[in-house]
């Protein structure tokens, strides 16, 4: 057995430990972006550093095997510091944004990215339902607004906004009360969270092009709504800007906690891709990936299937599918793997209704 002292309180443990696993065991928070229970670590983020007082030095406290007398301290203004900065590099290279533009756009605040989703699907009551939470006993803010949602909808690059108004004031006078079930609303912006790329608002012309493969396909435009069929129809040519991580994104709960924001300096050189794969329903976006390597770390191709692997070296080092093989026949169940672990909106389900 060992003794360890952390933010001035001792732990005495079999020798062989981490710091990591022996802080988080006492309910001491470390915060990591690399690490996952039972995952090799491999400190490539280093958020978990932590201060060996006896040398003076920032260890990563995932990699790190706790030592007999070892002194740490896991909250001073150094290591702070040093992870502020990490995370503030990590946000230069995150070409990303969380919510769509038309979304902070509202006056009211209103999910128009999910409500579109609802109505593209069919699923018309969890439609209603949503706008039915959202205003509550209010009138619909949409009857008197300007529409700053449509003149930021980021369709009207490719040809026209999406009719945000329409539907939704074609929802509202369909509602009923007595079968909508009005509920307190839960899908509103966390106000207090970091907002990544906020301050730019810009997406490039191939960005763009690559976030119309989350539309419907081949949709049916229609400025005027007056039926389910085409408030579905139009519904279905939203692009979905929203990040699919906005709400469980370890990477902006963190830059949130450390007071980091989106300065829109972004670090450029390499091709935005989005990557799908429809039978694993798995959709991977380099600009949103932090190369923390969980992913690679979590599968390998030992078993003579596709998994994902690192590809290039330094600062054009990329994760992807292994050369020769095509993204789209990435197994379904090393698919669940790397949703269940991406630290960020990379990885996710393509599709989730």
């Amino acid at each position: 057995m060992i003794k360890i002292d952390i933010d001035n309180r001792t732990f005495e443990v079999e020798a062989g430990r981490s710091i990591l696993s022996i802080a988080g065991e006492g309910g001491i928070k470390i915060p990591a972006l690399c690490h996952f229970e039972g995952i090799e670590d491999d400190a490539s983020c280093l958020i978990c550093s932590v201060k060996n007082k006896k040398d003076g030095t920032l260890v990563p406290a995932c990699s790190t095997v706790a030592e007999d007398g070892m002194e740490i301290d896991t909250k001073c203004g150094e290591v702070i510091n040093f992870r502020k900065k990490i995370v503030e590099m990590l946000v230069m290279e995150h070409r990303a944004e969380c919510e769509a533009p038309c979304h902070p756009s509202c006056p009211g605040n209103y999910n128009i990215p999910l409500l579109n989703k609802y109505l593209a699907n069919g699923k018309i009551k969890d439609a209603l339902s949503l706008l039915a939470s959202e205003i509550g006993s209010s009138p619909l803010l949409c009857l008197e607004c300007d529409g700053y949602c449509e003149k930021t909808c980021r369709r009207g690059k490719i040809d026209t906004p999406v009719s945000i108004k329409s539907i939704r004031i074609f929802l509202y006078s369909h509602l009923d009360s007595s079968i909508v079930k009005r509920e307190e609303n839960v899908t509103t912006i966390q106000q207090n969270k970091t907002l990544f790329n906020s301050k730019t608002g810009e997406l490039s012309e191939n960005e763009i092009k690559e976030s119309l493969k989350e539309c419907s396909g081949k949709v049916e435009r229609c400025s005027v709504i007056d039926d389910y069929i085409s408030a579905g129809y139009e519904a279905g040519s939203c692009m979905q800007c929203r990040c699919r991580a906005a709400d469980d994104c370890s990477l902006r709960d963190l830059a949130t906690e450390l007071g980091v924001e989106d300065e829109g300096i972004k670090v450029k050189g390499y091709t935005i891709q989005k990557k799908i794969s429809t039978i694993a329903n798995l959709v991977y976006e380099n600009a949103k990936c932090i190369k923390c390597g969980l992913c690679v770390r979590s599968t390998s191709d030992r078993d003579g299937r596709i998994a994902l692997c690192f590809r290039n070296r330094g600062i054009g080092v990329k994760i992807t599918e292994p050369l020769g093989v095509d993204f789209y026949y990435i197994p379904a169940d090393k698919a669940e793997i790397y949703v269940s672990i991406c630290p960020t909106g990379a990885l996710r389900r393509f599709k989730t209704d």
